[in-house]
């Protein structure tokens, strides 16, 4: 069963880096646009954190 789908950018345009599952966490972290270095990569994240709530990925910003 389908949950959610994400689509994001490039490597160097807020693309997603990492996946992780943790405590009941989704974890996601995509490259930071304002740390581009380059055409090709970023050299910082932004980490963003969901939780399933009611059948749907919702952001927890408590986590952040």
């Amino acid at each position: 069963m389908l949950l959610a789908r994400l689509e994001s950018g490039s490597r160097a345009d807020g693309g997603l880096l990492k996946v992780a599952i943790e405590q009941r966490t989704l974890i996601l972290d995509f490259a930071d646009t304002e740390k581009r270095a380059g055409d090709c990569c970023s050299e910082g994240y932004i980490r963003v954190k969901y939780r399933l709530k009611d059948g749907r990925f919702v952001e927890d910003p408590v986590l952040k």
